[in-house]
């Protein structure tokens, strides 16, 4: 899981500024700035040859800006990948973009075989993560494996080139062919999902959207659906597609609100807008899956939804805006009913995620919230291991003492202090980020120029200025100044820290030995209680938490429940 956010997280500032930019062309194509464009490379899909050179120049150039970033958003997953497994980088973006292989693009394919009418084809590849991630993966492993008997005399010329194009291959003639199966395979699901009544259909829909989309699969429902619609068949799945975006703008203002993090809220006040008007890959790249509670409560606001959507018949009668401007594919059908639940249904689908995020969205609980949930734990490992009554009272007794001990004020003061500390670091982070940034931006002109000449001597004045500019260290002061102030208060938690760790260390070192627990159970408690007394500072990144193996209290009962048969 790890492997798959450090993957994910990189990828988020690409999907974030794409997302903005397809935003940003959603807007002009609803004032009539630019023409909607529908790109066509293929003739045999009945609606003609259409390129991009049809269109007006200012058309075209905006199309290419805002779309080049989500058309080629898997070449992004491909080499994140790659990055993250410590391969070969340039490799990896080269794969991504044969997979993604532009000379596919706009219906192009070539036709293997069919499966109940659908065509089971090599196509492009650039919006999928599931691909690329897999072809990047992919080739990590196999160079690696090249490199165990590739002649070192021929290696870094023939190992990359040959690792290139093996996984272009694998992945065009092996993989490819499957995907297209698994894709037609969920198309005909769905096809059968929709005859289920009461709004289930849209409700199960809507559930499995969001991964679909995440994997790439969402594009040949989308093209069937959409089709059925311009042929005068009005599809409520359709107008889910386009509003569900909604959903994750929601989310997002309850986390804007609630979190203390600013890296955190810089990157969701990015999301917010494209979800607002449809465009939906930068909440699911880079919030969905980060937290549980996020996607839970995505998914329950997208089912309850759907729901609405199927038992009020709502449906799409053109193909139209996304997110709020959806309502756009309503107006359509001309019917006041229609459009009033659609009305509601957007407005749901804003404020319910709101409400849930604000409610259930936490970044991390308090110190002593997640002390409980370790003594409810342990007192629960207890009663199951059929501890003694008076052995479990007098723990428990201890366990009152650390609610007693964290009763006291200086916890709010400390955690005031952090907070304002963390944020006056991240301002100190960004302002030398900036400088950093000016002076390679100076140093390279400089590179260019002779010495001596005019410019040369302007751009060093310009250069050693910056330098000297003391914005970052006049942050650093201030936070010098607030761990001074806040030594007396910092101590007085530390003693405080001191006498719940004497207390949880007293509680895990009775219970060893006890009905046969082993250093393994209490060396877990041990580490849970440790995370549960620093759980602020293990979210901002001051304390390193401690490894904490959820197999240990299952190990623990399994092999007591073996020893017990054959005693």
């Amino acid at each position: 899981m790890d492997g798959v956010f450090g993957i994910l997280f990189a990828s988020i500032p690409a999907a974030v500024i794409s997302g903005l930019l397809l935003a940003v062309l959603a807007i002009f194509e609803m004032t009539d700035l630019v023409k909607q464009v529908a790109l066509n490379y293929n003739g045999n899909l009945g609606q003609g040859v259409k390129m991009i050179t049809d269109y007006d120049l200012f058309t075209g150039l905006v199309y290419i800006i805002a779309n080049l970033g989500m058309s080629f958003i898997g070449v992004i997953f491909c080499w994140n990948a790659v990055r993250y497994l410590k391969g070969n980088e340039l490799i990896g973006i080269l794969i991504g973009l044969s997979l993604a292989s532009p000379w596919l693009m706009g219906g192009l394919n070539w036709k293997l075989f069919s499966i109940w009418s659908f065509d089971i084809s090599i196509k492009s590849y650039g919006t999928s993560m599931l691909v690329q991630v897999i072809a990047g993966i992919g080739y990590v492993y196999l160079d690696r494996w090249i490199k165990t008997w590739m002649p070192e005399a021929v290696d870094g010329l023939f190992r990359p080139a040959l690792g290139f194009a093996l996984t272009t291959v694998i992945m065009f003639i092996v993989f490819a062919p499957f995907l297209s199966i698994l894709e037609t395979l969920i198309v005909q699901l769905l096809n059968q999902i929709q005859k289920i009544p009461y709004g289930i259909s849209e409700t199960i829909f809507c559930i499995i959207w969001f991964p679909l989309v995440i994997t790439g699969l969402h594009i040949p429902l989308m093209l069937v659906v959409m089709q059925a619609v311009t042929s005068g068949d009005p599809q409520s799945i359709n107008w889910l597609i386009s509003m569900l975006s909604i959903i994750g703008s929601g989310i997002t203002i309850a986390i804007l609100i609630k979190t203390r993090n600013l890296s955190l809220k810089t990157t969701a006040l990015a999301i917010f807008v494209p979800g607002l008007i449809g465009i939906i890959e930068p909440f699911l790249y880079g919030l969905f899956f980060t937290k549980k509670k996020i996607y839970l409560t995505t998914t329950f606001s997208a089912a309850v939804v759907g729901f609405l959507c199927g038992i009020t018949k709502v449906k799409s009668h053109t193909i139209g805006g996304g997110g709020f401007m959806s309502i756009i594919q309503v107006i359509s059908g001309k019917n006041v009913t229609e459009i009033t639940m659609a009305s509601i249904i957007l407005a749901v689908a804003f404020i319910l995620p709101l409400v849930l995020g604000f409610i259930f969205i936490n970044e991390f609980q308090s110190r002593k919230v997640e002390t409980k949930k370790t003594n409810h734990q342990l007192t629960k490992f207890m009663k199951k291991n059929n501890f003694d009554q008076a052995f479990i009272k007098k723990q428990t007794d201890l366990m009152k003492l650390i609610g007693e001990l964290f009763k006291d004020k200086a916890f709010g003061a400390y955690d005031k202090y952090i907070k304002y500390k963390m944020t006056l670091e991240f301002k100190k982070d960004k302002k030398i980020a900036s400088q950093d940034k000016q002076l390679i931006k100076i140093a390279n002109k400089i590179k260019k120029l002779a010495s001596k000449s005019k410019d040369y001597e302007n751009l060093i004045q310009k250069y050693e200025a910056i330098k000297l500019r003391n914005d970052a260290d006049l942050i650093a002061l201030r936070i010098q100044k607030l761990d001074f102030d806040s030594k007396p208060l910092e101590n007085k938690i530390k003693s405080i820290y001191q006498k719940i760790s004497k207390v949880e260390t007293q509680i895990t070192s009775a219970i060893l030995n006890q009905n046969g627990v082993n250093s393994f159970v209490t060396d877990y408690f041990d580490n849970l209680y440790f995370n549960s007394l620093n759980s602020e500072e293990i979210f901002f990144g001051l304390v390193e938490s401690k490894y904490v193996d959820k197999n240990v209290l299952k190990n623990f009962n399994a092999c007591k429940i073996k020893s017990e048969v054959f005693a």
